[in-house]
């Protein structure tokens, strides 16, 4: 790329679309099929040095946003007990919705109404990138738009660590003086999915053991035991975590541990290190084999000595793209095993 405004500006953006789901062509509501996937990669790997043997993320036919404006009305609690501002991510909003909905679906059952933040991009991709203009006006857009619910005390709730994160490290630093204070209430109201779900342990608790009853219930005599994690499809396993570099690094993988064990699971959280994707690192033609040689470290060996039942649970989308490219295992948000263990439809 030429290193001027408008080619940083694109390279940012790519990289905050290319960050998403992989191996998604053809399947959960993608457009395209493996055909158009296999014809995108060939063609970016030419103009963009990416590695062909990396899979590529697929846009979702509807974005979480478009989601939510359908069936927040209907999902509302009647009397909610809290309120949060859950924050449309790229990666939720444009490739992964039902992550998005996943997660409402959750606070719902927690009695607790959920705002849709604005859509700005939290600047990850341009700081990684070292586009650190375009990552000041981000920030100051994500000030605006996020300023509101911060003034309330009105938490707001990310999915994706790595930009979750962004609010809570690099944004005071990239907006003017009298912005700063602004962004550091930002940074203070916000919360990684799992440390808000931690924080209501006990009715997740609850929640599960009624969930699990009522499965028990209806199940005959010589059925299997019921459970959550049973009811997150993990019959006779335990869930094994595996914890975003961010989300290690800030707030660690305790209140990730302390979400899922809420739902009655045996949970393992692997010392794992990190899975080597790196966000968009591990796309790229030279970047491709050391993006693995990292994961064989600790992370990959780990997760091919699970049992066909464990659950596999991780919070960061590259972080999954990576655990199905490398090693065949897809796993789930930490959002939709909750979802999938306390609410009746899942």
């Amino acid at each position: 790329y030429a290193r001027d405004g408008a080619g940083n500006e694109a390279e940012a953006d790519f990289d905050h679309r290319v960050e998403g789901r992989g191996g998604a062509a053809g399947g959960n509501g993608r457009g395209g099929g493996g055909f158009v996937s296999r014809l995108v990669s060939r063609s970016l790997e030419r103009t963009l040095g990416l590695d062909p043997r990396r899979s590529l993320p697929m846009p979702a036919r509807e974005p979480f946003s478009r989601w939510f404006a359908r069936n927040a009305a209907a999902g509302q609690p009647e009397h909610p007990r809290a309120e949060v501002a859950l924050f449309p991510d790229t990666f939720t909003n444009f490739f992964e919705p039902e992550v998005g909905a996943a997660a409402c679906r959750a606070l719902w059952a927690l009695d607790t109404r959920v705002l849709l933040a604005p859509e700005v991009c939290c600047g990850r991709p341009a700081i990684s990138r070292g586009m650190l203009d375009r990552a000041r006006r981000l920030a100051a857009r994500s000030v605006r738009a996020l300023s509101g619910f911060a003034e309330a005390g009105t938490p707001i709730v990310g999915l994706e660590p790595s930009c979750l994160f962004t609010f809570r490290d690099e944004l005071p630093d990239l907006v003017p003086e009298r912005e700063r204070e602004a962004a550091e209430r930002i940074g203070r109201q916000a919360l990684l999915f799992d440390e808000f779900v931690a924080g209501e342990a006990d009715r997740v608790r609850d929640l599960a053991g009624k969930r699990a009853a009522r499965r028990g219930a209806g199940r005959s005599s010589g059925g299997a035991a019921g459970g959550a994690a049973a009811g997150a499809g993990a019959e006779g396993g335990q869930v094994v975590a595996h914890g975003h570099c961010h989300q290690k690094a800030f707030c660690g993988t305790g209140p990730l541990t302390t979400a899922l064990e809420a739902t009655g699971a045996r949970v393992t959280t692997l010392d794992s290190g990190c899975c080597g994707m790196a966000g968009s690192f591990g796309y790229t033609a030279d970047h491709f084999e050391l993006s693995l040689a990292v994961g064989e470290r600790r992370l990959f060996p780990a997760v091919r000595e699970m049992s066909a039942p464990d659950t596999l649970v991780a919070a960061g989308t590259s972080c999954r793209h990576q655990l199905r490219d490398a090693v065949g295992r897809d796993a789930l948000h930490p959002a939709q095993f909750i979802a999938r263990a306390i609410t009746p439809g899942d």
